[in-house]
């Protein structure tokens, strides 16, 4: 198992929680074009939250294929996992996308939102079994939640304002 005291390196830590700010942003800018009822941007915003939502989930998901392949031997188990969670969130991006003016999107959103809680379950448990730096994981949880509640935000402006 991993040491307990494993410290973050400073920049990974600060780009991480850089990485979450869009997250933050593009809610919190949904919310304000919902309340003002600035419906001309009202397809923008979400679809811009869903493209920087598939963003970053293939990027962990590039992490996770990444450290598998270069494990000695490979774990094959967690590239095809990498593979097929990437593919999840191809769809949900996809859906989102298409529907984002329909009460059927927020469904999507919350997708996204459990993707990348699932995921950051999936890392734990790697880092848990000392398959990837605990620092990595205990950084990822404040990213994580943080992007979780701003999917699961977009989703309640969405179900409010149709």
């Amino acid at each position: 198992m991993p040491e307990m005291t494993d410290r973050s390196p400073a920049l990974p830590k600060y780009l991480t929680y850089a990485g979450m700010l869009p997250f933050l942003l593009l809610a919190a800018a949904h919310l304000y074009i919902a309340r003002l009822g600035l419906w001309s941007l009202a397809d923008l915003v979400p679809r811009a939250l869903l493209l920087y939502s598939i963003t970053i989930f293939s990027f962990l998901n590039g992490i996770r294929w990444g450290m598998a392949i270069v494990a000695a031997p490979a774990r094959y188990a967690d590239i095809a996992m990498s593979i097929l969670a990437f593919f999840a969130g191809w769809g949900a991006f996809l859906g989102g996308y298409i529907f984002v003016l329909e009460n059927r999107a927020a469904w999507f959103f919350l997708t996204f939102a459990a993707l990348f809680l699932f995921h950051y379950l999936w890392d734990r448990s790697a880092a848990n079994e000392g398959n990837m730096p605990i620092w990595f994981v205990r950084q990822r949880l404040v990213a994580t939640i943080g992007a979780a509640a701003s999917l699961a935000t977009s989703a309640i402006v969405i179900i409010a304002t149709t």
